[in-house]
């Protein structure tokens, strides 16, 4: 794996959470916020596999991005980033995990490792 240009899901998994809690605890803070907009951009991203850098998870089925970048885009509410910040991580996952052509990844793998990052277990 050397040369091979790769992106850990976990990683992916716990980044997505991290700027979600981080958006709520910011914007609980800024006053008269109606919604937010939010640009997720990941570049150099054609020909990355998504792999595990967890030796004890195995992730078969070399999923390859043929995208040169991916654009994650959303405009949310105020109410919405308060109460469901870990589900627009997941749904937010999927979409990349998705341009990976990892299609069927489901939401319970996905809460699983935010579950990790969140309790620090």
């Amino acid at each position: 794996m050397p040369d091979q240009k790769v992106l850990s899901f976990i990683s992916a998994i716990f980044q997505l959470t991290e700027f979600f809690q981080f958006f709520k605890r910011y914007y609980s803070r800024v006053p008269d916020t109606s919604g937010v907009h939010v640009a997720i951009k990941l570049t150099d991203v054609r020909d990355r596999t998504l792999v595990s850098m967890d030796p004890t998870v195995e992730l078969w089925g070399g999923y390859t991005s043929r995208e040169p970048v991916i654009v994650l885009g959303l405009d949310l509410t105020m109410a919405e980033l308060q109460t469901d910040g870990e589900a627009i991580a997941r749904r937010l996952a999927k979409r990349v995990f998705g341009i990976f052509n990892w299609d069927d990844v489901q939401d319970n793998t996905i809460s699983f490792w935010q579950q990790k990052l969140l309790t620090r277990t």
